[in-house]
């Protein structure tokens, strides 16, 4: 065990990590405006992004789920591996998506009966729904869908088959636009298939899964923080676009990834000082202060190539040194002492021993007592002799 002398070093690499944050915000908007790409986007756009995106992890669990009416009205048939290998695969493959995180693909199929939402009768044939249903519809299928025990962060995407009895089904936004997807931030996304023509009871429904799952692989650009081009609504409703990417979004997928996972294991580090700083006597082991300075080594490293313009190996060196600080300050041994402060443990131990304390005092107070009335007496009658 290392005692608190190794907490003065940290607090001083911590404090040259401080000093770096704003640099890494000046080096990100340098390389954007090196480009030419940066300077194309205001403020509130990408504000609107960074709420969008997930955030920066080593995997994410992608899980694809269909969600279809009663099998008693009719069958559906969504061939979903088919789909994935020829529409989804190819783009997680891509290397430029393929060193952001691992991804884990599982799928599920949901069936309903009834869901928080009333279609209406549109003027032009069909069905709509307003936007402002969309989230008791979203919540009342995701408290049903199964979970998957993984500790990767979970990114959603709902195929919705809509009932042969309210077919076709659009989605109307404030707008008055229709559309037959939309993307939940930070969640994942949502289609709406709708069967061509009247599909009678027990009738098979093919789920054209390319196209549902071109609209999917958009969505999950969105959401990994892929830049949106001038001809891409930055909206929630989304319309389908290509699944190519040019060479300056995946710079800037990159960058902005980079910067993401440099400040988080930047905070985590500040943190884990502030922590030190409150709890005195915590003991930091030899594994903790190994993630920390193997952190710190490989953000000064990750500064280095970026400044470089290497942003791949930075990338990845940004990567480890969010995995190492967040390793470092969520460490059990940690945890351990976090819970148990000082006042805590007054707090829990005098309900224990303050009742058998009590009995102990007043017979204590009462054994001086005795005693010194008996000395007293003793010393009143050798004075009379």
């Amino acid at each position: 065990m290392v005692c608190m002398y190794v907490v003065g070093s940290v607090q001083e690499a911590v404090t040259a990590v401080k000093s770096m944050v704003v640099d890494e915000h000046q080096l990100k908007w340098r390389l954007e405006d090196g480009r030419g790409k940066g300077r194309s986007q205001g403020r509130g756009s990408r504000d609107t992004e960074e709420m969008r995106q997930v955030r920066a992890a080593q995997g994410y669990q992608v899980c694809l789920t269909l969600v279809a009416p009663d099998s008693s009205l009719a069958t559906v048939d969504w061939n979903i591996e088919d789909a994935t290998d020829r529409v989804l695969m190819p783009f997680l493959n891509h290397p430029g998506i393929a060193r952001l995180a691992n991804f884990t693909i599982s799928s599920q199929v949901f069936h309903y009966t009834d869901l928080k939402f009333s279609p209406q009768r549109s003027k032009s044939g069909g069905y709509y729904v307003s936007s402002t249903s969309l989230p008791p519809m979203i919540s009342s299928v995701e408290s049903k869908l199964g979970s998957l025990v993984s500790q990767l962060p979970s990114l959603n995407f709902l195929v919705l088959v809509a009932p042969p009895t309210h077919s076709p089904l659009l989605i109307r936004d404030p707008r008055g636009a229709l559309t037959d997807n939309f993307l939940v931030p930070q969640w994942g996304g949502v289609v709406i298939f709708s069967p061509p023509g009247e599909e009678e009871g027990g009738e098979e429904i093919v789920v054209r899964m390319e196209k549902v799952m071109s609209v999917f692989v958009r969505q999950l650009q969105l959401l990994l923080g892929v830049p949106i081009t001038s001809s891409t609504s930055p909206g929630v409703v989304l319309e389908r676009g290509t699944l190519g990417m040019t060479e300056w979004q995946l710079d800037q997928l990159m960058v902005g990834r980079m910067v993401e996972s440099v400040s988080t294991a930047t905070t985590a580090l500040i943190s884990l000082v502030e922590l030190l700083d409150k709890v005195k006597n915590m003991v930091i082991s030899d594994v903790i202060q190994k993630e920390v300075i193997a952190s710190l080594g490989q953000l000064q490293e990750c500064y280095r190539l970026a400044g470089d313009g290497e942003l791949e190996a930075a990338l990845t060196l940004s990567q480890r040194a969010m995995v190492s600080a967040e390793t470092a300050f969520f460490d059990p041994s940690i945890l351990e002492l976090l819970y148990f402060p000082d006042d805590q443990k007054f707090a829990i131990y005098i309900p224990l021993f303050l009742p058998i304390s009590i009995p102990i005092v007043l017979s204590s107070v009462t054994a001086f007592r005795w005693l010194t009335s008996s000395s007293s007496s003793r010393h009143s009658l050798r004075t009379s002799n």
